[in-house]
């Protein structure tokens, strides 16, 4: 049976990219996933017509549309129209200046959105028209569901070409001639009479024919006046000429606005925004000179609007509005039902300049509900997109934003990770879950953008079988996410337990912890963030309006407690509150489309109460002489109102997450990585001082291990499984595993991988490839890794077959497959360390260069220069990507920060893992061996994820990257960063206690590692290209198994003294056994994966999971043996190096 393991955090969430700023003019239509595609021009000196859209790779992209229409180079866009048919075909009519009194049409044929791309060129109709007065404005009509129009009517509102006062000739229309392949201008719609002033214009259609309804004012000071000019062919005539109907229709005389609302037979009626409401005509009413039509919305929201937008999709129709105060609103309804329907305000004066409204009709196919789209100006000049879906009611803001390598977005967000698994706890890569969410949203899924619908859609985990969502969210609750069945990467379904989450539970349940602690105002009043702030700045509010919020919490954290966990709405069986006033409680309130406005007016409301009423909870408040009730039927409805009295008691959506939610406890980490950071530079520090004074040692040391060589071959306990379970039944696991998958943990490392590092990331060296250490790489390291290649894979070839089989081998099997290579190996490292020392010694002080220049990584530079003030390094990334995981994976399970290590510089550093005189003192020797503990058990995983960065990025280069770009892209930061890991884990195994069993074996394990990152470090530098690559998999691979049967030889001294050291422990020295099997089997897997990814796919996807349950089953073991080591304060804390 698999399962899926689980988190979420409500954080501030980081994406490599930037806002898009405000624009003059948008408009949304939908792209061919019926996904919001905006055309949108900015306010640059010269306005580029832009697309913003989710690309191919389902990530975001901004483009220019000029080129796509053949668009003349550095012409100034005046304005555009866009309409779309309901099979999405899309229709453009773009206005830019030609002269400083006229302008040029471009009306491409009419296309599919997937089309728009930056490098399509769309064909453009031909015209004879040269130009028109300048433009100001065009309409075109929507297109019916049943047209036979090749396109639909358009019209371009215009100044006349000579400049004189305006007249019926300023508006052009614009007509497609299918015979002759080219569009015209027409200049057919006059008006009655001269025309002062023209406020609006709209499309019509009718018996009588196609055109449009205009307002317009004849005098400046005199009545507001409207006509509908309708045209059709001439049936008693063959040569094109038409049949003109113009009618005045009867109109309030301060009207400001109009809108064409069309019917199923396409034809079209008329809203009239007037002084006392939205007024409606009827298709025939709206042809007729004394129809005055029906007030159908009366409220004051209605009254005096200053701007009104339609939106069609089949029977859906949504009206929306800007009243004369600002404010923004809207009608949701059907079209045979406009006089009802849904109505509230969205968003209060000043918070929208502009906006363009998109609405989508239901689709069975990828199961979304009916859903609104808003695209709006911000207060913060940037777009933003709102959206809502009608099975909650609920508004949620995403961002819009253009990709960017060296900029951040924060996202206010719940942020959720799924780890999908076998029944033995390892991984199931590139598996399927069905998700289903409680309300349609908008996520951010594995770097892609993506929608999760209330009916559900399967979602492809990543290849070490992870989900990673950010759900974009103003709001303590989320929708809540149902998983109900999961295939294999096969697409065989595997049994599952359905599993509900809801990725707001976690945060309510710290408010609850939270308010436990409050009893009074006062206690509020003085409450303290996680970073030991104020909650409440200088403007707190009142005691009575504190106390009536800890009520209100109270009673909402019951309702959560109350409503269904899997976020379902309780069906309403008792009747609707009564309406309290004659102008305030619409449906509109009740079912939360009108929360958003709330939200807004929090100051405003001067009282309010959550109660139940029967079996229906509500959120009631008071705003003005108005009354407003909410039905509070679901969790999420119920953490929406919690979000609300937040912000009435003036706690900002930052202090809400400090107080409740997850955040990063910036000043620790940094410490963390300054010490990670020091550690790397004494290294090179100590290793330049020391390398000299190893090359006269090292042939006696081989001597020595070769002596020992029959130890070798026997495991501690040749029973033991080795799983990626391996840690779960032990002391601790479970919490050492929840600690591992949690979000917060693994969120440096989901952000290296789906955060762009992978592909963008650039480092600023002028780093060279080593001639010399290229000659020595051919004449020395390649022939002897020639001689033992075909070992391996045979090796790798036969460990693969007994994972694919059981998931799992014991410690004899592995034993008795690798035994005969150990010693093989031990000889070849030999061979090539003389050669290798002689490199190193002339390479540190490259590798330290190296290792300071710039870099630019997408979402951690940014953040670094956000938080440290200054550009991030390699050495400073290194550092950084592992001080995330290290300072979380530590305060969980110690519950106190990393140690830091003053002063420490490469004397000291000697002092402490060489035992150096004069002696470190003990406290700094334990803290030493206790950061670089958490450290290399937290490298595990990052490395993992490093890993499989490398894997992808080496199968898009194919091996063509060069080693002059290696040193300027991705690869030379992954190889510095899987060096550090090697090296830090060095440190912490070379035993100090001269008491430790097994001593001379333990020490044999640090230096055959250290020999690997030494190799590492040379292949770094030199220009090998596959070869050379496939060299140095063989050595991992060879000091890997060397080292396995080292440990298992320390294993087995450490029993065989077990009665004389002080500090035995046989089910850790088990546990030790295990781990440096899992670390063999981990790299089995890498070797395997990395060996034949160009040309056997298969044996590399095998080799992944083969590293992958190695490496989740040794993240667990050694997580418990860091735990135990500390608890015990054993002095020694070592944790096999990977």
């Amino acid at each position: 049976m698999a399962s899926i393991a689980t988190d979420s955090e409500l954080m501030t969430n980081f994406i490599a990219a930037v806002p898009v700023p405000a624009g003059s003019h948008f408009d949304t239509v939908l792209d061919e996933n019926r996904r919001p595609l905006i055309f949108c021009l900015n306010q640059e000196a010269v306005p580029k017509l832009q697309i913003i859209r989710i690309g191919n790779n389902n990530a975001p992209v901004v483009f220019d549309l000029g080129p796509c229409i053949s668009l003349p180079a550095a012409a100034i866009v005046q304005t555009f129209e866009v309409q779309q048919a309901n099979d999405l075909t899309l229709y453009l009519c773009v206005a830019y200046q030609q002269s400083a009194t006229s302008s040029s049409l471009i009306v491409p044929l009419p296309f599919r959105p997937d089309l728009l791309k930056s490098d399509v060129r769309l064909p453009i109709i031909p015209s004879s028209q040269s130009s028109i007065g300048t433009a100001v404005e065009i309409f075109m009509s929507p297109v019916a569901a049943i047209s036979t129009l090749p396109f639909p009517d358009t019209f371009v509102i215009h100044n006349s070409l000579d400049q004189l006062a305006s007249s019926g000739t300023d508006i052009t229309r614009i007509v497609f001639d299918p015979r002759n392949y080219q569009w015209n201008a027409m200049q057919d719609m006059t008006t009655p009479e001269n025309a002062s002033t023209i406020l609006d214009v709209s499309t019509a259609s009718g018996i009588l024919g196609r055109g449009m309804y205009v307002l317009y004012k004849s005098q400046e000071d005199g009545p507001t006046k409207l006509y509908v000019r309708l045209m059709r062919l001439n049936p008693d005539t063959n040569d094109g000429s038409r049949l003109t109907s113009v009618t005045s229709v009867a109109c309030p005389s301060d009207a400001r606005c109009i809108a064409s609302v069309f019917n199923g037979s396409g034809k079209s009626g008329l809203l009239i925004a007037a002084p006392d409401g939205l007024r409606y005509l009827t298709a025939l009413e709206s042809t007729q000179k004394n129809s005055p039509g029906t007030l159908i919305q009366s409220t004051s929201m209605f009254r005096n609007i200053t701007s009104l937008v339609v939106k069609q999709d089949g029977n859906h129709v949504s009206i929306w509005f800007q009243n004369s105060s600002e404010e923004l609103g809207y009608l949701r309804t059907t079209i045979d039902q406009l006089s009802s329907g849904i109505s509230t305000l969205l968003m209060p004066a000043g918070q929208s300049s502009s906006f363009a409204p998109c609405i989508s009709q239901p689709d069975s196919v990828n199961g979304h509900l009916s859903w609104q789209m808003l695209v709006s100006n911000d207060d913060y000049g940037n777009l933003t997109l709102l959206e809502q879906a009608s099975d909650s009611g609920l508004w949620r803001p995403t961002p819009i934003y253009s990709p960017s390598n060296v900029d951040n977005i924060a996202v206010q967000s719940h942020t959720v990770t799924f780890h999908i698994k076998a029944a033995d706890n390892s991984p199931l890569r590139a598996a399927s879950a069905f998700i289903q969410s409680s309300s349609s949203v908008s996520v951010m899924y594995n770097g892609k953008n993506t929608i999760i619908p209330q009916s559900g859609a399967w979602y492809n985990s990543d290849d070490a079988g992870t989900l990673n969502f950010i759900i974009p969210t103003n709001s303590l609750g989320s929708q809540a996410l149902n998983i109900t069945s999961l295939k294999d990467q096969n697409g065989v379904l595997v049994p599952l337990t359905p599993a509900v989450f809801d990725p707001g539970n976690k945060a309510i349940q710290k408010l609850s912890e939270n308010l436990a602690q409050l009893n009074s105002a006062a206690d509020l009043r003085n409450a303290k963030t996680q970073k030991n702030e104020p909650l409440f700045g200088s403007d707190a509010p009142d005691d009575a309006t504190l106390t009536q919020a800890i009520t209100s919490l109270q009673t909402l954290k019951t309702a959560y407690a109350d409503l269904p966990a899997d976020g379902s709405a309780r069906a309403i069986s008792t009747p609707i509150v009564q309406k309290r006033s004659a102008d305030t409680l619409g449906l509109g309130d009740l079912i939360m489309d009108g929360l958003n406005w709330i939200k807004h007016k929090a100051e405003d409301v001067w009282d309010w109460v959550v109660e139940k009423l029967g079996d229906v909870w509500h959120f009631i408040c008071k705003i003005g002489n108005d009354i407003k009730t909410f039905v509070l039927d679901c969790v999420e409805k119920v953490c929406e109102a919690a979000t609300w009295v937040f912000d009435k008691i003036k706690i900002a959506w930052d202090k809400v997450v400090e107080w409740i939610g997850f955040i990063f406890s910036w000043g620790d980490i940094l410490e963390t990585k300054d010490t990670i950071s020091s550690i790397i530079t004494a290294g090179v520090d100590l290793a330049a001082d020391k390398v000299g004074w190893v090359e006269g040692k090292v042939d006696a040391f081989f001597v020595s291990l070769l002596a020992d060589v029959d130890s070798l071959g026997a495991a501690y306990d040749p029973s033991k499984d080795m799983n990626a379970g391996s840690g779960d039944n032990l002391q601790h696991g479970s919490q050492i595993r929840s600690t591992q998958e949690s979000t917060s943990y693994n969120w440096a490392s989901e952000r290296m991988k789906h955060g762009g590092a992978g592909t963008s990331t650039e480092v600023k060296s002028s780093e060279t490839p080593d001639s010399d250490a290229k000659e020595t790489w051919t004449t020395v390291f390649q022939p002897a890794f020639d001689g033992i290649k075909d070992s391996l894979v045979q090796v790798g070839e036969d460990i693969r077959t007994v994972f694919v089989q059981k998931q799992s081998m014991t410690a004899g099997q592995f034993m008795t497959i690798c035994k005969d290579v150990i010693k093989v190996g031990i000889e070849t490292i030999r061979g090539i360390v003389t050669a290798l020392l002689r490199l190193v010694k002339m390479l540190l002080e490259k590798i330290s260069q190296y290792g300071n220049a710039s870099i630019n990584i997408p979402i951690f530079s940014s953040l670094y220069k956000l938080i440290a003030h200054h550009d991030l390094t390699i050495f400073d990334a290194v550092s950084l990507v592992l001080a995330i995981p290290t300072t979380i994976f530590m305060k969980i399970i110690t519950g106190h920060k990393p140690p830091t290590l003053p002063g420490l510089n490469g004397t000291m550093l000697g002092q402490i893992v060489l035992g150096d005189e004069p002696k470190i003192s003990p406290d700094i020797q334990l803290d030493f061996n206790t950061l670089t503990a958490g450290i290399t058990v937290s490298g595990v995983m990052v490395k993992t994820i490093i890993d499989a960065i490398k894997l992808i990025y080496a199968s898009i280069t194919e091996g063509s990257e060069g080693a002059l770009k290696k040193f300027q892209g991705p690869s030379g930061f992954f190889e510095v960063f899987a060096i550090v890991i090697d090296m830090i884990g060095v440190m912490n195994a070379l035993p100090t206690d001269s008491d430790l069993p097994g001593l001379r074996f333990r020490q044999w394990v640090s230096y055959i590692s250290l020999i690997r990152g030494s190799t590492h470090l040379v292949a770094l530098f030199l220009d090998g290209g596959e070869a050379a690559e496939k060299a140095l998999l063989v050595f991992d691979l060879v000091s890997s198994l060397v080292n396995f049967g080292l440990e298992q030889a320390a294993c087995i001294s450490e029993i065989d003294d077990g009665s004389s050291w002080k500090d035995y422990d046989g089910e850790v020295t088990s546990m030790t056994s295990v781990s440096s099997g899992l670390n063999a089997i981990a790299a089995i897997g890498y070797f395997t994966a990395f060996m034949f990814k160009r040309d056997q796919v298969e044996v590399t996807a095998v080799g992944m999971v083969v590293l992958e349950i190695g490496t989740v089953g040794l993240a667990v073991v050694e997580g418990v043996i860091f735990k135990w080591q500390y608890d015990k304060d054993r002095k020694t804390r070592l944790i096999i190096p990977s």
